[in-house]
């Protein structure tokens, strides 16, 4: 399903830093979008087992670590 989800995406996404610790990933992005428009955003993912449980999409990469409490030191 994620992987559906993610060839749908109007966007193209490119990664930037990725924070983990315990399960939890966080992916810095870049986007851009198929007018041209580019952005950023980040991902979070829980990964049980090497398999991805939950995955959470948040307007920076700020408000990703906010929301999973990873910090600089999980780069």
């Amino acid at each position: 399903a994620l992987r559906d989800w993610a060839q749908a995406l109007d966007v193209k996404v490119e990664p930037g830093r990725i924070y983990v610790n315990d399960g939890v990933v966080v992916v810095e992005q870049q986007t851009i979008s198929t007018t041209g428009e580019t952005g950023t955003a980040a991902s979070a993912f829980r990964v049980v087992h090497d398999h991805v449980t939950s995955m959470f999409r948040h307007d920076d990469l700020a408000a990703a670590l906010a929301a999973t409490e990873l910090t600089e030191a999980d780069l």
